[in-house]
């Protein structure tokens, strides 16, 4: 993926993910939950941005999303020190 820091076309990929969680799962959205998007939205690969199909949402705790998102924004500019456009791969553990 590719860092973004365009922060009007990641609000872009968190409108099209949010609207694809109502879509997916009409039931779902309920009081603490938030839509979760993979890929990220601060990502030159996220939903506005690529073809349906190529996404996952899922709703998740409010919480554990926000969570994820402070270590993810962390990595970017702490650790990794990602500028916009440079690449980075997504190592997924149990």
């Amino acid at each position: 993926m590719r860092r973004l820091r365009n922060k009007r076309v990641a609000g872009e990929n968190r409108n099209v993910s949010g609207a694809l969680c109502r879509a997916r799962f009409p039931d779902g959205a309920a009081t603490g939950l938030n839509c979760d998007e993979y890929p990220f939205a601060a990502t030159h690969e996220g939903a506005s941005l690529v073809p349906e199909t190529s996404m996952s949402v899922r709703y998740i705790l409010g919480e554990d999303n926000k969570k994820a998102g402070g270590k993810l924004g962390a990595f970017y500019c702490t650790h990794a020190r990602l500028l916009d456009g440079e690449e980075f791969w997504v190592k997924v553990v149990d």
